[in-house]
């Protein structure tokens, strides 16, 4: 067996390549200068069309910016820009913290976002940027890159939109706080009408020259200053304004003022200075709670909490071109309300009357209180006035008109007596249904009645008056109900008595102010109203009133 000896594969001669041969010096010069000029056009691009601008500094010194940057300085050339040293256009508060980060970037570190307060340098303006810095090779020399976006808008819109929540919050705050007092006011004015009416009928009881009648007297006055009180928290608590009457200044003025100096505390030291006995004006006595007390708590604040108020009440005369222009000539009451606080410069006064305007810190004030104040003395036809300067405190001057009529206007009684009942015809009593939750108010007012001769069905629940109407054969003459009760509302039961009564005279009793009641009241024509606490003599001439009004009842 032969052995058979393998054959090599002749090598095939190569092929020419080129990229093998020398390159040329010139067109290798030529290629890598293309490359370079492609280079700097996609860098000059990119910076230039950035919409966020970009400035090189070296040693803080500017020595570039795009222009983004000279837009945003509101510059005309990058010239103008320049040679400016960036850190003197920081903010004094953010610039250790910009000197910092910057040091940082020159030296090489990684530097993280940053937020800072730019001063422009046309204009002054305040302006917020996001910035990043990153060392760079400038012209062949260490420098750093700095790249900001404004974000003044941004920041502005979330500074108002927490300016908004806050004051959300701040107005959910107030509805509860307003229910709670709506409730307490309403339990304290049963109790009240129970003491007011005890005290009245231990009066009548007793001889005119006894020694009790001091003390009962003292008790009928502190009643009554305690009713006054809590009218005035129902004000504070409501937004809407109460049923406009004559009020007696000099009065109303010292228990509200009694009132504030509880609430400004010990720091605050308020006086009241009357220079003769006040005019009359016509107004919801609420409405002027809320003007001295959004005046006091705003003069409160602007003196940090510790100094003097002062309130100035006296008769003018104007005559043509004196005093505010908004104001004709005429009889006005002029209150001048003054603090010794911090004061105000001209920007901020021109402001103090705008809707949500503040200086206070964000959820400490609403804004609201100068702009009610407006509102109030706008509506009452009146003027008001500012002067303050700062460090020189503020004096509000109000200007209300003088109310004329006062023959509405009439002073309590002492010691009154009941009216009897009036017989209606075939001299059967007149029957009152009284409907009342609270056990006391209920027992006062049905005791009252039946002293005075009335037949009463007293109920504490509407369910139960429905019961004792059906076994009279709704043979009633007057309902006497409250208005806001658990199970269910006077009003409702009025109108299911008068559907099957017709003609039944009503009379409401509430806690609660008739204004916030009027949709209630409304429906049931011709019904009267008394505001608890009220007096026998009240309560009784209301009843008077109402069924003398009725057409005699048939059967």
């Amino acid at each position: 067996m032969s052995r058979r000896t393998a054959s090599r594969p002749t090598p095939r001669p190569k092929e020419h390549d080129p990229t093998l041969l020398p390159e040329d010096p010139e067109e290798k010069c030529r290629r890598l200068e293309a490359a370079l000029r492609e280079s700097e056009h996609r860098y000059q691009v990119l910076v230039d069309h950035n919409p966020d601008p970009v400035v090189v500094h070296r040693d803080g010194v500017i020595v570039f910016a795009n222009p983004a940057a000279v837009r945003a300085w509101g510059a005309n050339r990058p010239d103008d820009v320049l040679g400016l040293d960036l850190r003197l256009l920081v903010d004094p508060e953010d610039r250790d913290l910009a000197e910092a980060r910057l040091m940082d970037a020159a030296a090489g570190r990684s530097v993280p976002l940053m937020e800072l307060r730019l001063r422009h340098p046309m204009d002054g303006r305040t302006i917020v940027v996001e910035s990043q810095a990153e060392p760079v090779q400038y012209l062949g020399a260490p420098a750093v890159m700095v790249v900001a976006r404004d974000i003044t808008e941004r920041r502005r819109a979330e500074a108002a939109r927490l300016q908004l929540q806050a004051q959300f919050a701040q107005a959910q705050k107030m509805e509860a706080i307003g229910r709670m007092a709506g409730g307490i006011a309403h339990d304290f004015n049963n109790m009240l009408t129970v003491i007011l009416a005890a005290t009245e009928m231990a009066e009548s009881a007793a001889a005119p020259d006894a020694p009790v009648q001091h003390e009962l007297t003292i008790v009928r006055e502190a009643a009554l200053r305690s009713a006054d009180f809590a009218r005035q928290l129902l004000a504070f608590s409501r937004r809407s304004g109460g049923t406009p009457r004559p009020v007696d200044l000099s009065a109303a003025l010292q228990s509200t003022v009694r009132m504030l100096r509880r609430l400004l505390g010990e720091a605050v030291h308020m006086d009241l200075t009357m220079s003769a006995a006040p005019w009359s004006v016509f107004l919801d006595p609420g409405r002027l709670d809320q003007i001295l007390a959004n005046l006091a708590v705003n003069g409160r604040d602007a003196m940090a909490g510790h100094g003097n108020l002062e309130l100035r009440v006296a008769n003018v005369m104007l005559a043509p071109g004196e005093g505010p222009a908004s104001l004709p000539p005429g009889q006005y009451v002029r209150l001048d309300f003054s603090d010794d606080g911090c004061g105000m410069d001209e920007a901020t006064k021109a402001r103090i009357f705008e809707p949500f305007f503040t200086t206070k810190p964000v959820g400490v004030g609403t804004g609201l209180g100068l702009a009610t104040v407006r509102e109030i003395i706008d509506e009452m036809a009146g003027a008001i006035e500012v002067k303050s300067a700062p460090g020189e405190g503020t004096c509000f001057t109000l200007y209300v008109p003088r109310h004329t009529d006062t023959g509405h206007m009439s002073a309590p009684v002492s010691a009154p007596q009941p009216l009897p009942a009036r017989a209606l015809p075939g001299a059967r009593q007149p029957v009152i249904l009284v409907v009342e939750d609270d056990t006391a108010a209920l027992g006062v007012v049905g005791d009252l009645l039946r002293r005075s001769g009335y037949d009463v069905l007293a109920a504490q629940s509407p369910t139960a008056a429905m019961g004792l109407f059906k076994a009279r054969n709704g043979k009633v003459d007057l309902l006497i109900t409250d208005v806001i009760m658990p199970t269910q509302d006077g009003d409702q039961l009025a109108r299911q008595l008068v559907r099957q009564c017709p003609g039944l005279p009503v009379l409401y009793m509430s806690g609660y102010p008739p204004d916030i009641l009027a949709d209630r009241l409304d429906a049931t024509p011709g019904a009267g109203f008394l505001s608890k606490p009220f007096t026998p003599t009240m309560l009784h001439a209301q009843v008077r009133r109402l069924l003398e009004s009725r057409a005699p009842r048939r059967g």
